[in-house]
């Protein structure tokens, strides 16, 4: 769907957490978030540059948005996703520990991506293409050839078809022996509206974020089985 509008709908559950997942021979970190510029900004359209070439471009107006992905044909930018393959977007940013988990935040849209990398959080996000298994398992292959020891913590939108999409990842991360946890956006912060992301959370920044996992890891919701490792390599704060 090209055009999008926020839907006024009942207030989605909690989200189910999966099995809990044991991380083994590891710890913990954040990968690198560096300063790689991905978006441009034209009066309201915002450009997301996922390579060269590959791009989605949004057009925000007062009422709805329009967001539609674009591939390179050697002359011209054509309103298709094209044949090739879509990597998460902000992926390229993110620069890895290949001896520790790598924490990796996936949220919905790219514009959530910018607001939580511009908060040095380690975020990408898998749209740009159908949400089919198949698809979700190429994009989190993508995550794990690029960092390869992955941690994959999914903070969906509060609506019902972010919930759903969050159970989708959390499902094909299991089957591809990722480990991976869900956030629920309104244990973060109590108030939230239907529809709100991230963009509405501003209090969640590295520091919060990872007070939340270390949370989870406290309480049991993550099984971390730990050994020394290099100390050039400590636990990120």
């Amino acid at each position: 769907k090209t055009y999008q509008r926020k839907s006024v709908q009942s207030p989605p559950p909690d989200i189910i957490l999966p099995p809990i997942p044991l991380i083994p021979f590891t710890q913990l970190h954040l990968p690198i978030t560096t300063s790689l510029q991905l978006s441009e900004v034209i009066g309201n359209q915002t450009i997301y540059r996922y390579s060269d070439y590959q791009r989605v471009v949004r057009w925000d107006y007062r009422t709805h948005k329009v967001i539609r992905p674009q591939h390179f044909n050697g002359k011209n930018w054509i309103y298709k996703a094209g044949n090739r393959p879509w990597i998460p977007f902000g992926l390229v940013r993110l620069a890895g520990y290949p001896e520790l988990l790598n924490i990796v935040l996936i949220i919905e849209g790219q514009k959530c991506v910018e607001i939580a990398n511009s908060r040095c959080l380690p975020a990408v996000c898998l749209e740009a293409g159908d949400y089919s298994t198949q698809t979700i398992a190429a994009k989190l292959e993508a995550i794990r050839a690029r960092l390869e020891r992955v941690f994959l913590v999914v903070l969906p939108d509060y609506n019902l078809a972010g919930l759903y999409r969050a159970r989708n990842i959390l499902e094909v991360a299991y089957k591809s022996g990722i480990p991976a946890i869900a956030l629920d956006p309104l244990k973060i912060k109590p108030d939230l509206k239907v529809g709100d992301d991230i963009e509405q959370i501003p209090e969640l920044d590295i520091e919060y974020f990872m007070k939340i996992i270390r949370e989870k890891e406290r309480y049991g919701l993550i099984r971390i089985e730990r050994r020394p490792v290099a100390a050039t390599h400590p636990i990120g704060n």
